[in-house]
């Protein structure tokens, strides 16, 4: 695909760059507790169920005004967000209840 005639994958591919120097430079040094530390009352989060997969705390319809979210669930949107849009991109066919199932957060554990 020739560059010129795509701005908008060079928009992505800048995007989805500086998303992950961002993310090499910072996630490495936070903690699963720092993640799951929840900023106010009822905050959005990631919650490990029983068959021990993490999963998103999620509305269909946007809350107003939208509720404070951990680092953990913030870092697993960003991973369903970049899933989704390769999803699309790619032209695949996928639920977003599926997507949202199939990208549950991983614990910063798993990485050390």
């Amino acid at each position: 695909m020739d560059s010129a005639a795509s701005p908008e994958l060079d928009i992505l591919r800048w995007q989805f760059d500086l998303a992950w120097r961002l993310e090499e430079h910072h996630l490495p040094h936070v903690t699963d507790a720092a993640c799951l530390r929840q900023p106010a009352p009822n905050s959005w989060n990631v919650r490990e169920n029983t068959d021990g997969a993490w999963r998103p705390d999620w509305a269909d319809a946007e809350p107003d005004p939208a509720p404070p979210v951990t680092i953990g669930w913030l870092t697993w949107h960003l991973i369903w967000w970049w899933s989704s849009l390769i999803t699309a991109l790619l032209e695949l066919t996928a639920t977003e209840e599926y997507s949202r199932a199939a990208h549950g957060w991983v614990s910063a554990l798993a990485y050390r």
